[in-house]
C-alpha cells in the first residue's frame, strides 16, 4: 500500500510511522446489503522511516507576446522573419519565439510541431513531434524573448507550435497555447530577365562581354541577341529572349532555384511597367502573357502597324514572386504583305461613252481601296493607272514624304463609272486592291466593254444560287435546333429557319449598273376540285393528301415532291433594292461566303407560310438602272421542298373553363383560358375542343365547338382579359350544365379534358357565387367536418342556399335537405355553416354550394373538400438546438415544445454538408436530448430536429447545428436498465468530476438519493443529489434507476490513453473499464504488478492466488440483477460498466485498450 503527504519542502528530512486497521468489507457475492461498515481497530505502530521530499514540480508553461485570436491567452509567436538571420523570407523556414520563464531552476525548453496540410484546424496534442534533440538553451537573465529557427519545412503548409520548460531535474511543464498556423513562404523573386545572355562566347566569333566576377561559368553559347521584331504583317510583333539560366552567374542559389516562368508587358511609352490589365486597348498599359516558359513569344492581338510600342519582361517563381521589369525594348509593326489578288471584275457599257467598273470585295480588312488601269489594247505593259474622279476617292502616299512623286488616289468602293470615252471603242481593265500603308496586290484578271451610246445590255444572273428550305422537328423549342440535317438537304438545321419558310442566297452580280434583283417563285399546281370546309372539319382531309386539315398548310394543293419547273406560271414574290438584298453586315449563312458579295431573301409567303411537303422552284435576275433584265430561264431554276415533323413533346391540359349567365337567359358564357404557347409542350397548340354535359361526372361526349383561329375569338372578361368566351345559346333555363376543354396541335394531337366548370342559365341571370366557402375538420369531433360561408343575409334578391354533398370534385352529388329549410327547401340566407356528422375518419368529402335568388336562378357553383379528423396545423419548430461532440457520438439538446399533442421528435443527419439530410431515429424521441452515436471521428455532421404532433404534422425544422465527434470528445453515453447499474466514465487522467444526465426531463426522484461510490477505506460514500459525482479514472460506481430510461450521458474531458495503471488495495476493489471502448478481459489486457516493474498475466495472476474475485453485476431490465463472474479470454467489460476485484495483497492493475 502507498500514501501520499502533501506541503513539505524539498530537501528537509521527515519521519513516518504506519499502523494497521482492520474493517469489514463488502463482499459483493455473499451479501446483498447496501452498508456493512464496523469501526476500525488500529495496531502497534512500525519502526519511524526518514524521508527527504525532492523536487519533481514542474515549471510553468511558457507564454509569449502573442495573442490567441479566439481566447486572447497570451501564446508564442511564429512568423516568417527577415531581422533575425538567417532570413526566414526565401521559405522552408518559421522563427519561433516565446518569453523567457523566471523560475530560477529553468535550464531550457522543448519545441514541439505538428502540421496541417489541408486545413488551418490544429491537429490533436498527439500528432505534436518534438524538434529540437537538446533542449533549447535558457538565455541569460534579462534577456526578454528566447527564439528558434525552425527548418526545412514545405511552403504553403500550415504549422503548429508548443513550447515547455525543462528545470533542473528535468521535470518538464505543461504545453504553452498553441502559436499558429503560420505557413513558410517564399517572398524572394528571381534576378530581372535580360533580353541578351549575360556574356559571350568569344570562340565562335562573339564579341565577349564583360564577365562578373561570380560567373565562372560559359552562360552563352551563341551570338543570339533578343529584343522586339515586326513580324512583316503589321498585326504582329515577335520576341525573343535570354533563358533564365544564361542571364544569372548562379541558377542554384535560393533566389533563382525555384524560377518558373515569364511574364510580358507591352507600354506606348519608354515607361514599361508592370500592369494587372490584361486588355491592351491603345493607349493603354497591359499584361500582354503571363506562364510563358519558353524564350519566344509572338503578340498579335492588339497589334496596330505604325504604332510604336514597348515591350518588357518579368521573371516568375513557382511561389508567385516576380522580379523587376527588364529594360524596355521597342518596336514598329510594319505591314510589308500586299492584299489579295481582286476578283470579280466586270466591264458594263453605259449611256454616253462611258463603262461600269464593278468587283467582289477582298477577305482583308486593311484596304483603303482599289487602283485602276486602263488600256485600248489589252497587251501586257500597255495599261495605265486611271485618273479618278468622283466621290468615295482616298489619296495615297507610300513614303510619307509630300510632293515626293508617288502619290496617287484610289476607289474605295465596289464600283466606278469611267467617263469621257471614246464612243463604239474597246477597253481594257485591270485593278488592283491598295491597303492602308500602301502595299499594292497582284493585277486583277482582264475585263474588256465597247462603249456605246444606248444601254440595252441586261446585268445578268447571279453566278451561284444557294436554296435551304426550313425544317422543322420542334424538338426543343421553338428556339432551338438539334444540330442535325434532318431533311437531308446538306444543312445543319436551324432554329432560325422554321418550316413552310425558303431561304435563297446568291452571289452578288459585279455589273456596274444593278440597282435591284427580282425573285421569281413557281407554286404547285392546286387541286381542281376542294370543296369541303377546313375551318369546320379541322380532322377531315380536303384534298386527299394524306394530311389532316389541321396539319396541311394548304388544305386545297397536294402534297407534289416533283413539279415540273418548265412552266410558263413563275410568279415575282420579291423586287429588292441591292442595298437591302446585299447588306454590309453579316449573314449567318452561307459560311465562308463574305456578306458583301453574298446576298439573301427568305420567302414566307407574305406571313402564311408555304405549303410542307410541296416543292417550289426559284429563280433571281438582276435589274440595271435602265429597267434591262434578262429573260426568265427555268435551267437556271432551283427546288425547295419545306418540311414540319411531329415534336416528340406533350400539350398541357388547359384550366377549367369559367361561366356566366347572362341577363335574359337562353345562353350561358363559356370563358377558356388558352394555354401558354411560349412554353416548350403548347408551342404547336392551334386550337381547342368545348366539351359539354349534363353531369359532373357524365361522359362529355357532346362537342360544343371546335375553336382553331384565335384571331377570330373575342375576349369578354374585362376583371380576366386572358380568358376569351364562348356563347352557348343551345342550352335550358334552369338546367345546370358542365363544361370541359381540350387543346389539340398542328398534327390533330389532343390533351387531356380539363376539369369541368358549370353554370345554369336563367332569365334574370345569375346570381354572385358564394365566398368564403370552405370544409374544415371537427377539432372536437373527428367524424365531423364543419361547412362554411359567408352569408348573404343582408342581400334581398337572395333566398337561400342549394347545398349538395360528394365524394370527389368530380361528383356524383348528392342533394342536402336542411335542418330548418326555408319554404322552398333552401339553406336560409342567414345560414354561414353546417356540420356535418357521422362521417368516416380520413375519408374525403366534397361539398357544393349555389346561391339561389328569389327568382330560382343559381349562381356558378363553389366546390370544398375536406378530411373528418384531420389535424393539419404542424407543432412549431423545436427551438435552441446545440450539439456537443464526444467519441464517435454527438449530444443533441434543445428546448422541449409545449404542444398538448405533442408526439415526439424527428432527428436528421446529413454528412459533410447541409443538403442530404436524412432521419436516424426509427422511433420518436419523446425528450429534447438525444445521443447519436456510431459516428466517424473528425467528420463534420450537419443535424436538425422536428416535433411531430399525434396527427403525424410534422413541424418546420430547427436551426441546423454542426457538430465533429473526437476521440478526445467530451459526451459519452451509457445504457442503463430499471434498478441498479454498476457504471464507470471513461475519463482522462484530468478530469475528477463529471456531470450525469439522462435523456428524461429529471433524473427519477429516487434515483438522484441512489448514486454511490466506493471509497479507497471500503467505504460506500453517498453522492449528493446535485448529479455532480466526483470519482478517478478507473474506478466505478452504483447507479439506480427506479424506472426504464434513456441512455445515462455524462459530460467531461474523455480518455484516449492506450494504457491505465490503477492502484488496488488488498480485498475487494471497485474499478471499471477506462476506456471509451470495449475491454477484453484477458491475458494481453489485463496485467497485475506488485512492483510496477515485474508484470504477471491476467491468467498468471489468477493461478498464483493474487485474484481472487473477478465479477459483474448484470440486469434483466425488470430491476433484477445477479452477480457473474467475469470468464478470462470469453467476456468483455463494455465502456461504461464497471466490475469487482477482489486480491489478497496490494497491487498495480493495467488494463490495455
Amino acid at each position: 500500500m502507498s500514501a501520499v503527504d502533501y506541503g513539505l519542502l524539498p530537501g528537509r528530512p521527515y519521519f513516518y510511522r504506519v499502523a494497521g486497521v482492520d474493517n469489514a468489507v463488502y463482499d459483493p457475492p455473499e451479501d446483498d446489503a447496501i452498508y456493512n461498515v464496523h469501526p476500525p481497530n488500529e495496531g502497534e505502530q512500525s519502526t519511524a522511516v526518514p524521508v527527504t521530499p525532492v523536487d519533481a514540480q514542474a515549471p510553468s508553461a511558457p507564454t509569449g507576446a502573442c495573442a490567441d485570436p479566439v481566447t486572447a491567452q497570451p501564446e508564442p509567436c511564429v512568423e516568417v522573419n527577415t531581422t533575425i538571420s538567417p532570413r526566414d523570407d526565401y521559405g522552408g523556414r518559421l522563427t519561433i519565439t516565446w518569453l523567457r520563464n523566471s523560475e530560477d531552476d529553468v535550464i531550457g525548453y522543448n519545441l514541439y510541431r505538428a502540421v496541417n496540410y489541408n486545413g488551418t484546424n490544429s491537429p490533436p496534442t498527439s500528432q505534436y513531434e518534438k524538434v529540437n534533440q537538446t533542449p533549447i538553451a535558457q538565455p541569460a537573465a534579462g534577456t526578454g524573448s528566447v527564439y528558434y529557427k525552425d527548418t526545412e519545412l514545405v511552403n504553403g503548409a500550415n504549422y503548429f507550435y508548443m513550447v515547455t520548460a525543462l528545470d533542473s531535474r528535468l521535470n518538464e511543464s505543461g504545453y504553452s497555447e498553441v502559436a499558429g498556423p503560420t505557413q513558410p513562404q517564399d517572398l524572394v523573386a528571381p534576378s530581372a530577365p535580360r533580353w541578351d545572355p549575360l556574356y559571350r562566347t568569344p570562340n565562335i566569333g562573339c564579341p565577349t562581354a564583360a564577365r562578373p566576377s561570380n560567373c565562372t561559368t560559359e552562360l552563352a553559347t551563341d551570338c543570339v541577341s533578343g529584343g522586339v521584331f515586326s513580324d512583316g504583317s503589321g498585326q504582329a510583333v515577335v520576341l525573343q529572349w535570354a533563358p533564365h539560366k544564361q542571364t544569372v552567374c548562379d541558377t542554384n542559389s535560393i533566389a533563382e532555384n525555384d524560377f518558373a516562368s515569364f511574364n510580358i508587358y507591352r507600354s506606348e511609352t519608354p515607361a514599361c511597367t508592370i500592369s494587372v490589365n490584361n486588355n491592351c486597348n491603345p493607349g493603354f498599359d497591359c499584361k500582354v502573357a503571363s506562364g510563358v516558359t519558353n524564350t519566344y513569344y509572338r503578340h498579335q492581338q492588339d497589334v496596330r502597324p505604325g504604332v510604336t510600342y514597348y515591350y518588357c519582361l518579368t521573371a516568375v517563381d513557382r511561389y508567385g514572386n516576380e522580379s523587376p521589369v527588364s529594360e524596355a525594348r521597342s518596336v514598329k509593326p510594319v505591314d510589308a504583305s500586299p492584299p489579295n489578288k481582286p476578283t470579280g471584275l466586270t466591264a458594263t457599257p453605259l449611256v454616253n461613252a462611258a463603262i461600269g467598273l464593278g468587283w467582289n470585295k477582298g477577305a482583308e480588312t486593311d484596304i483603303a481601296g482599289w487602283r485602276i488601269y486602263r488600256s485600248q489594247t489589252g497587251l501586257e505593259g500597255s495599261f495605265s493607272p486611271v485618273t479618278l474622279t468622283g466621290a468615295n476617292l482616298v489619296n495615297m502616299d507610300p513614303d510619307g514624304l509630300p510632293a515626293s512623286g508617288d502619290e496617287f488616289k484610289v476607289v474605295n468602293a465596289l464600283s466606278y463609272r469611267d467617263l469621257d470615252l471614246v464612243a463604239d471603242t474597246v477597253y481594257y481593265y485591270r485593278i488592283t486592291a491598295v491597303d492602308n500603308v500602301g502595299n499594292e496586290s497582284k493585277n486583277s484578271d482582264t475585263a474588256s466593254a465597247r462603249t456605246t451610246v444606248v444601254d440595252s445590255t441586261p446585268p445578268g444572273r447571279p453566278a451561284t444560287i444557294a436554296i435551304r428550305a426550313g425544317f422543322d422537328l420542334g424538338e426543343t423549342g421553338a428556339g432551338s435546333s438539334d444540330g442535325q440535317d434532318n431533311d437531308s438537304d446538306g444543312f445543319i438545321d436551324d432554329a432560325n429557319l422554321r418550316a413552310r419558310n425558303v431561304e435563297i442566297h446568291w452571289d452578288r452580280i459585279t455589273a456596274y449598273d444593278v440597282a435591284s434583283y427580282n425573285v421569281y417563285r413557281l407554286d404547285p399546281p392546286d387541286k381542281l376540285s376542294c370543296v369541303c370546309d377546313p375551318d369546320n372539319n379541322p380532322l377531315g382531309d380536303c384534298d386527299n393528301d394524306g394530311l389532316a386539315n389541321n396539319v396541311d398548310d394548304c388544305v386545297c394543293t397536294p402534297k407534289n415532291d416533283d413539279t415540273d419547273p418548265f412552266r410558263s406560271s413563275w410568279t415575282l414574290i420579291a423586287t429588292l433594292d441591292t442595298a437591302t438584298a446585299c447588306p454590309a453586315g453579316n449573314h449567318a449563312r452561307p459560311v465562308g461566303k463574305l456578306s458583301a458579295n453574298s446576298c439573301l431573301y427568305t420567302d414566307k409567303n407574305n406571313g402564311l407560310g408555304l405549303c410542307n411537303d410541296c416543292q417550289y422552284w426559284y429563280q433571281v435576275l438582276g435589274v440595271d438602272s435602265t429597267g434591262n433584265i434578262a429573260s426568265l430561264d427555268a435551267a437556271y431554276a432551283w427546288p425547295a421542298v419545306p418540311r414540319d415533323r411531329v415534336p416528340a413533346n406533350n400539350i398541357d391540359t388547359p384550366d377549367k373553363p369559367k361561366t356566366e349567365a347572362p341577363l335574359g337567359g337562353s345562353k350561358l358564357i363559356v370563358k377558356i383560358k388558352p394555354l401558354d404557347t411560349t412554353l416548350a409542350d403548347n408551342e404547336n397548340v392551334i386550337g381547342y375542343i368545348i366539351w359539354r354535359d349534363t353531369k359532373a361526372n357524365g361522359s362529355y361526349s357532346t362537342k360544343l365547338t371546335t375553336i382553331n383561329d384565335l384571331s377570330k375569338v373575342t375576349y369578354c372578361d374585362a376583371a380576366q382579359p386572358e380568358y376569351f368566351c364562348i356563347d352557348d345559346i343551345s342550352v335550358i333555363n334552369d338546367t345546370r350544365y358542365y363544361y370541359k376543354v381540350s387543346a389539340y396541335d398542328r398534327w390533330g394531337r389532343e390533351s387531356d379534358k380539363s376539369a369541368f366548370g358549370f353554370g345554369t342559365p336563367a332569365i334574370n341571370g345569375q346570381p354572385a357565387d358564394v365566398t368564403g366557402f370552405k370544409v374544415q375538420p371537427d377539432p372536437d369531433n373527428s367524424y365531423r367536418l364543419k361547412v362554411s360561408w359567408t352569408p348573404r343575409s343582408n342581400d334581398t334578391n337572395v333566398a337561400g342556399y342549394r347545398l349538395l354533398k360528394g365524394g370527389s370534385e368530380a361528383g356524383p352529388f348528392s342533394l342536402i335537405t336542411p335542418g330548418n329549410p326555408t319554404a322552398d327547401g333552401y339553406f336560409p340566407k342567414s345560414t354561414q355553416l353546417f356540420v356535418d356528422s357521422n362521417l368516416t375518419m380520413g375519408q374525403t368529402y366534397c361539398y357544393m354550394i349555389f346561391v339561389i335568388d328569389t327568382t330560382g336562378a343559381e349562381s356558378p357553383g363553389v366546390i370544398a373538400c375536406g378530411v373528418p379528423g384531420s389535424d393539419t396545423i404542424p407543432p412549431a419548430r423545436p427551438e435552441s438546438l446545440t450539439a456537443t461532440s464526444g467519441n464517435a457520438s454527438v449530444q443533441l439538446k434543445w428546448t422541449a415544445n409545449s404542444e398538448p399533442d405533442l408526439a415526439g421528435y424527428r432527428i436528421y443527419r446529413s454528412v459533410g454538408d447541409k443538403t442530404s439530410f436524412v432521419q436516424i431515429n426509427s422511433s420518436l424521441a419523446t425528450y429534447p436530448r438525444y445521443n447519436v452515436t456510431g459516428l466517424i471521428n473528425d467528420t463534420v455532421y450537419w443535424f436538425k430536429v422536428t416535433a411531430v404532433d399525434l396527427a403525424g404534422n410534422e413541424s418546420q425544422s430547427s436551426p441546423l447545428v454542426t457538430s465533429t465527434p473526437k476521440a478526445d470528445g467530451k459526451v459519452f453515453a451509457r445504457a442503463v436498465s430499471r434498478g441498479w447499474n454498476l457504471v464507470t466514465i471513461p475519463l482522462a487522467s484530468s478530469e475528477s468530476t463529471v456531470v450525469i444526465q439522462t435523456q428524461a426531463p429529471i433524473v427519477p426522484a429516487r434515483a438522484a438519493s441512489k448514486v454511490f461510490s466506493f471509497s479507497s477505506e471500503q467505504k460506500y460514500i453517498e453522492i449528493p443529489s446535485d448529479n455532480i459525482v466526483r470519482t478517478s479514472q478507473g474506478l466505478a460506481f452504483w447507479y439506480f434507476v427506479e424506472d426504464e430510461t434513456d441512455p445515462l450521458f455524462v459530460e467531461g474531458q474523455l480518455n484516449t490513453d492506450t494504457e491505465i495503471e490503477i492502484a488496488l488495495q488488498p480485498g475487494w476493489n471497485l474499478v471499471g473499464n477506462p476506456f471509451v471502448e470495449s475491454l477484453p478481459w484477458s491475458n494481453d489486457k489485463v496485467m497485475f504488478s506488485a512492483d510496477g516493474i515485474n508484470w504477471l498475466t491476467l491468467g498468471e495472476a489468477a493461478s498464483g492466488g493474487f485474484v481472487q474475485h473477478a465479477v459483474r453485476y448484470v440486469t434483466d431490465n425488470l430491476g433484477n440483477g445477479e452477480y457473474q463472474h467475469l470468464a478470462a479470454g470469453t467476456d468483455s467489460i463494455p465502456a461504461g460498466h464497471g466490475f469487482w476485484l477482489k486480491i489478497d495483497r496490494a497491487l498495480t492493475l493495467l488494463l490495455k485498450k
